[in-house]
């Protein structure tokens, strides 16, 4: 959209009416895609019209069949002469011709979409956008466009894959969320030739106002045979000969649909510089694909040269529908020799709580493979900025290139260590490589990564528990966390009294994870340096954020650095976060670098640029009908690892938050937390961190389980730390559907068998031979002993049960989940029965002007907590632009029985105004409906890290409601964290 017209734009959008009801036509015979619109099909679909301010008619129809939708548009134009119409070439600037915007997104809720803006010559731009970033490198393949020009109108006809649509959500589940009217749209008419240069046809208030896009309805595709998933795509050099360069393309394909099929599987690799896309590189085959089974493919292509390429995989049936795509930017580079350090692995350094008397090196080449086994090769090691090696050694080129190699080193002070090899491999040539490792001095609190992928700190390896949000604040009494992810930069520690209050904090235990910029570079999307984080970092900000890290190298309270929350939709420029990261191994190597994934995609992008990895999981927590698979926690992790690699450590997110997409939300069950903690610790998870901890006091079953599954998993820590892994073959119906991990310990084996399903499943475990006469017992259960025969057990699972057994008599005592279940319902009947329940179970109604949207995704009966207190979390945002009033508040059915109101602000709330223009007043009212001011007993002050940290306490005596009403002049209206009402 040409910039000049967006004043227009915006003032027409507000005067455009909503759009009438659009349905696309199902049809069972394509229509010829020449760009006249002459086909029966067209003329049966019913056109939907939009106007610009001159009465200028642009016209449109959908249809759709089972794999593909169309688009028919008719630009009726009556200056048809002078009309712009230049630009000839894919995914340039076509907005700047007579054009039409066509803005497409498949899943209600998403912020994955894409755009297409076709002119009059048929010339196309077409990108996959995220939040506000449009995805370079992303082409709609498969699609058919062609136009015509009449001397009234012309059209635009268009053939769109739905399974090429669907590639712009990144993930399964989200494109198993995909129905029929699930799907939104906006067109944009683009018109020089008179005064309005461009009109929408939703009213919005810019082309990103998803929520104002207009509902397209009956795109019935056959969207379950489009549930592939494409994981790990990867491309490898290969040795080149003359002018051909070979590659593989390697990665694997899941079939999540319900039936076997044979698909083609077709990948191709076109030159970035190549705008048409004329010049592919395509290899195919044919497979059958069972139900359930990922299968790998590895594919050779021929190429002419290095460089840039843009990777396709498109997975086909055999009338050549489209049922999957993905693409991804490769990069194809050769190199003559290059040296790596594989051990010590945890950034090529060595730490003073580590052991390591050698290095293992790895030499390559991309090219030297003829070379005499006679060529002899040196190796040496050099202190930083010294010319005489201090240590050497001398073999065959060959031998050093066979196998990774191993250098004995003697004790070496801290430092920077250089390591090169040379060797003569021709007459006239000398190859040459080099790499570094450092050796760290000692220091409090180090933290690294070891060989097995265990996190250790202080010389011993940990198993970390953590939690999004306080959990200490909101369970006081109970096992604390190891450490917080906060979402805000890390106070500045030149501060006296923000040092001494965090040496409080280490004292007690508390540990931190924050973002390593300074506040004004805060690169999330909430902070205000996020315009920064589309590129690398400039010097002058690199110098800010290295003097801050610097101030934490031995800080306790730090458990490491938070580089970014889900890169895929941060919108972070990987640039961004690999500047980042080399500048956290620079300035504080004591604290590793961690980051979010949710998908292989991100993993494989960013995975990289972190030395932890966690892993967000949003479960459908139905009330009615089944769950969302559990499992797909586990699928997520597996896909998350293949992008990292086999060496960084996953921690486990698990969800305390309700959610439910399309449907009633809620908020987990015991059983359902339980179940996702052991299924990740049964895939290998290395840590388990409680996301939205806060939410634990919003639910009975959480307030009395979650601490209880904390002490488990602290109780089991060193089963969880074990390297020595046992292998079980398991047998039966179910054995696909239930996960089982075994691990010795001093001797003794620890199962955890966990069925994520909502249904009762049964498998045969069966034992290693050494291990058939171990004695097992079971942990935590009431259920039926096991039926054992010899070295086989048969076991019976509940739906979402987990049973652990163990041979070790000192193993630790566990509460069967029962136990607590019963404990659930014995306060439940307490609360009822005296009357000491939460209000929201009693009526108590939350007050709040339009300025707020109201959170809906919970059950009134769901937000609530024991011991009689009232919570409720604020989620949406506020409307800056609305005028009135603002205010929130509570009303209570029974204020006589409240002793004290608190209102808090969370200080990671967003931003804050100054004090000065943070105003407010507490406003009481009884059965009459008004309301008057009330005094407080709170204060208002300004924390170290320049957020607010706000707490209101007062006492309503009879007053039946009250309410806060904000008078501030700043345009950022504050959200209240949680309001409590103490009986």
């Amino acid at each position: 959209m040409h910039k000049t017209s967006l004043l227009l734009f915006l003032l027409f959008c507000l005067l455009q009416p909503l759009g009438a009801e659009v349905l696309c036509r199902r049809i069972t015979s394509s229509p010829r895609i020449d760009g006249l619109l002459g086909d029966d099909a067209w003329q049966q679909a019913k056109a939907t019209e939009f106007l610009s301010q001159e009465q200028i008619r642009t016209e449109f129809r959908f249809l759709h069949d089972e794999h593909n939708l169309y688009l028919g548009i008719t630009c009726h134009e009556p200056a048809i002469k002078d009309m712009r119409a230049k630009v000839t070439r894919r995914d340039l600037n076509v907005y700047s011709d007579d054009s039409v915007e066509i803005f497409l997104n498949p899943a209600k809720g998403s912020e994955q979409y894409l755009q297409l803006i076709v002119n009059s010559l048929g010339t196309v731009y077409d990108t996959r956008i995220v939040g506000q970033t449009r995805i370079p490198g992303w082409d709609l393949i498969g699609l058919e466009v062609k136009t015509s020009v009449g001397d009234q109108a012309w059209n635009i006809e268009m053939r769109m894959p739905i399974a090429a649509l669907l590639s712009v959500l990144d993930t399964l589940p989200l494109r198993k969320a995909v129905t029929a009217d699930s799907w939104s749209f906006n067109l944009v008419r683009n018109r020089y030739s008179g005064k309005q240069k461009s009109w929408p046809y939703a009213a919005v208030s810019h082309w990103l106002d998803l929520g104002n896009y207009q509902p397209l309805q009956g795109v019935a595709a056959a969207y379950d045979r489009m549930y592939w998933g494409v994981n790990g795509l990867s491309l490898i050099s290969l040795q080149p000969r003359e002018n051909v360069h070979p590659v593989e393309i390697r990665g694997s394909i899941d079939n999540c649909t319900a039936a076997g099929k044979i698909i083609k599987i077709i990948s191709s690799l076109v030159p970035a510089q190549d705008e048409k896309g004329t010049e592919s590189f395509t290899t195919s085959e044919t497979v059958f694909i069972d139900r359930g089974q990922v299968f790998n493919f590895q594919h050779s292509v021929q190429l002419p040269a290095p460089g840039e390429y843009r990777c396709s995989l498109v997975l086909a049936d055999a009338q050549d529908n489209m049922l999957g795509l993905v693409q991804t930017p490769m990069l194809v580079h050769y190199e003559e020799l290059s040296l790596k350090v594989l051990e010590p692995g945890y950034r090529s350094a060595i730490y003073s709580t580590q052991k390591c008397p050698e290095l293992i090196l790895a030499l390559k080449s991309d090219v030297l493979t003829d070379v005499a086994d006679s060529v002899q090769a040196e190796f040496c090691i050099f202190g930083d900025g010294e010319q005489a090696p201090l240590l050497k050694k001398t073999a065959s080129f060959n031998e050093f290139m066979r196998q990774p190699f191993t250098v004995a080193i003697p004790a070496l002070p801290p430092g920077t260590y250089h390591c090169r090899i040379t060797a003569q491999v021709s007459e006239n040539h000398t190859a040459s490589a080099q790499t570094a490792f450092t050796v760290h001095a000692p220091a409090p609190f180090e933290t690294w990564v070891n060989e097995h992928g265990r996190i250790v700190r202080n010389g011993q390896p940990v198993f970390p528990i953590g939690s999004y949000a306080d959990y200490w604040r909101f369970l006081p009494d109970s096992d604390p966390v190891d450490f917080i992810v906060c979402y805000a930069p890390a106070p500045d520690l030149g501060n006296d009294a923000t040092r001494r209050k965090l040496e409080q904090y280490e004292k007690a235990g508390r540990q931190y994870l924050w973002y390593p910029e300074t506040k004004e570079l805060w690169s999330h999307p909430e902070g205000s340096g996020k315009a920064l984080a589309m590129r690398p970092i400039p010097p002058e900000n690199a110098a800010k954020i290295k003097e801050r890290l610097r101030q934490y190298r031995h800080a306790g309270f730090l458990s490491g650095w938070y580089v970014v929350d889900e890169p895929s939709t941060s919108k972070i420029s990987p640039l961004y976060t690999q500047d980042m990261y080399r500048l956290i191994q620079e300035a504080d190597p004591y604290h590793p670098a961690t980051m979010v994934f949710n998908a292989v995609g991100p993993a494989l992008l960013y995975g990289g640029y972190c030395d932890i990895a966690f892993i967000d999981f949003f479960p459908g927590y139905h009330v009615d009908g089944r769950n969302q698979p559990l499992e797909n926690l586990a699928l997520m992790l597996n896909d998350t690892r293949k992008g990292l690699g086999p060496r960084k450590p996953i921690l486990s997110a698990i969800p305390m938050f309700p959610y439910a997409p399309n449907r009633t939300p809620r908020y987990p069950t015991y059983l359902e937390s339980r179940c996702l903690v052991f299924l990740s610790l049964a895939c290998g998870a290395q840590g388990i961190i409680w996301n939205s901890s806060h939410h634990i006091r919003c639910d009975l079953e959480n307030y009395i389980g979650i601490p209880l599954i904390t002490r488990e998993i602290r109780a089991l820590g060193e089963v969880w730390l074990s390297t020595e892994e046992v292998a079980l073959q398991l047998s039966g119906r179910d054995a696909d559907a239930v996960y089982v991990s075994a691990k010795m310990l001093r001797g003794e084996i620890y199962i955890t068998a966990v069925n994520p399903h909502d249904r009762k499943i049964s498998v045969e475990i069966s034992l290693p031979a050494d291990l058939a006469a171990a004695r097992l017992h079971e942990l935590a259960s009431t259920a039926p002993p096991v039926k054992r025969n010899g070295g086989k057990l048969s076991v019976a699972f509940e739906p979402l049960q987990v049973r652990l057994f163990s041979s070790d008599p000192a193993a630790p005592n566990l509460v069967a989940p029962e136990t607590i279940l019963a404990e659930v319902r014995k306060q439940q009947g307490q609360f009822e029965s005296s009357g000491n329940l939460c209000y929201f179970t009693r009526g108590t109604r939350l007050l709040f002007s339009e300025h707020y949207n109201k959170d809906m995704r919970v059950p009134a009966h769901q937000q609530c907590l024991i011991d009689g207190m009232l919570v409720k979390y604020f989620h949406g945002v506020p409307n800056k632009y609305m005028a009135g009033e603002k205010y929130l508040g509570v009303e209570f059915p029974e204020p006589e029985n409240i002793s004290r109101v608190c209102i808090s602000w969370d200080p990671i709330n967003g931003a804050v105004p100054p004090d000065e223009e943070l105003l407010f007043r507490l406003e009481g009212g009884g059965a009459d409906g008004s309301f008057r001011p009330i005094t407080i007993d709170g204060k208002s002050q300004r924390r170290d890290n320049g957020f607010l940290d706000c707490t209101l306490t007062f006492k309503p005596a009879k007053l039946k409601k009250f309410r806060i009403v904000f008078t501030g002049k700043h345009p950022i209206l504050p959200q209240p964290s949680e309001i409590q009402a103490f009986q």
